[in-house]
């Protein structure tokens, strides 16, 4: 087979393309639930009624800041908020964000396009429970997601590129999940953990960043999972100083740090927990007649699955077949030998997401360290 092009990284299907339908420009919206004025009550453009089950929501708005304060910033709110395919570019550029949430909970952002802004593309702070999902962000002039004192929130399937600082950004925020994102082209590191704790890293491609591809400080029993880190300027992963007790496993890391050395991590710390990573791009850890790097980068098929799509073939033989790997109806009609897991190919976060839904992203970290502990 031909080796696969990095821009195939870039087509990944599983991140959901924006459609603004119906979308009509607005002027930036300000909410503040401890102001008489700028509360939810009297914000017009906004459907719902805040609870639960009947969220407040805005939706399908172009929103440009034209060079001051934030396209939408909530702050004081702890009623429940979609914010949803909608358009916010060029926010000022003094510390603020595209979209700025401050002492908020219970508010999800998704299917939103937020670009062009002057610092942050979504800035939060002081907040709990926040859901980032479908989002394209990019070109934005600091960080792409910044999340300062922010615990319980979930980031997944965003797209997070072309930011020209760090793309994913943590700072004393803990119990967080990061899932199936793809932080890509970024200007430093793709993922920044600054003091954080128990947060869980799960099926992200973290690809063709400046600095590190994701990089721990101070960031205590963490767990990074099943990541694809490729073509990062420095270390695939960085476990710098007193970051302990983190669990690094089964995660793809290779192509990094190529101007500097072969070496693709670096780990300062003793106490920390390697297993299963993968560094050889050309090897085929689920046996399925595919290398890791074509699965990745030209098949999108699953690397540690020989049967991505369950239909009972493996990945290579479908390609050999002409039919989807990705698809359960599409499968070859003749016969074939039964698919088997390579042995040790187990990890319990595979399919974390539907676990998640049950128990909340606490529920998901706690059931991972008892799990780890078991284990050790």
């Amino acid at each position: 087979m031909n080796s696969p092009s990095r821009t195939s990284l870039d087509a990944n299907p599983l991140i959901i393309p924006i459609i603004h339908s119906s979308a009509n420009t607005h002027d930036p919206i300000f909410i503040d639930e401890n102001d008489g004025i700028h509360h939810w009550g009297n914000c017009s453009i906004a459907t719902g009624s805040g609870t639960v089950e009947d969220p407040y929501l805005i939706q399908d708005l172009v929103i440009d800041a034209n060079g001051a304060g934030s396209g939408i910033f909530i702050n004081n709110s702890r009623l429940y908020v979609v914010i949803e395919n909608c358009t916010v570019k060029n926010a000022g550029s003094s510390n603020t964000g595209g979209i700025r949430l401050v002492n908020c909970a219970n508010i999800t952002i998704k299917s939103c396009e937020i670009s062009g802004n002057g610092f942050d593309g979504i800035f939060v702070h002081n907040s709990t429970n926040i859901t980032l999902s479908y989002n394209q962000i990019y070109s934005n002039n600091n960080t792409g997601i910044c999340l300062g004192d922010s615990d319980f929130s979930l980031l997944e399937h965003n797209r997070v590129s072309d930011n020209y600082n760090t793309g994913i950004y943590l700072i004393n925020s803990d119990f967080s999940a990061l899932a199936h994102n793809k932080i890509s082209n970024n200007s430093n590191t793709g993922i920044y953990l600054l003091n954080s704790d128990f947060c869980l890293l799960d099926y992200n491609t973290v690809s063709n960043n400046t600095g590190n591809g994701i990089y721990l400080e101070n960031s205590d029993q963490n767990a990074v999972i099943m990541n694809y880190i490729l073509y990062n300027s420095e270390f695939g992963i960085f476990c710098n100083f007193n970051s302990h007790l983190n669990d690094f496993q089964e995660n793809f890391i290779f192509h990094n740090n190529a101007e500097v050395s072969t070496q693709q991590i670096e780990d300062v710390n003793s106490d920390n927990t390697w297993e299963k990573n993968v560094f050889d791009p050309n090897s085929d850890v689920d046996v399925d007649g595919l290398t890791n790097i074509e699965e990745i980068e030209r098949f999108w098929t699953d690397p540690m699955d020989s049967d991505s799509d369950s239909d009972g073939y493996s990945d290579g033989q479908e390609i050999s077949a002409g039919t989807d790997p990705l698809d359960a109806n599409s499968h070859p009609i003749d016969t074939r030998d039964p698919i088997t897991v390579p042995p040790g190919m187990d990890t319990p976060f595979r399919n974390w997401p539907a676990i998640y839904a049950g128990v909340g992203i606490a529920g998901v970290v706690l059931i991972y360290m008892l799990i780890k502990n078991k284990r050790s």
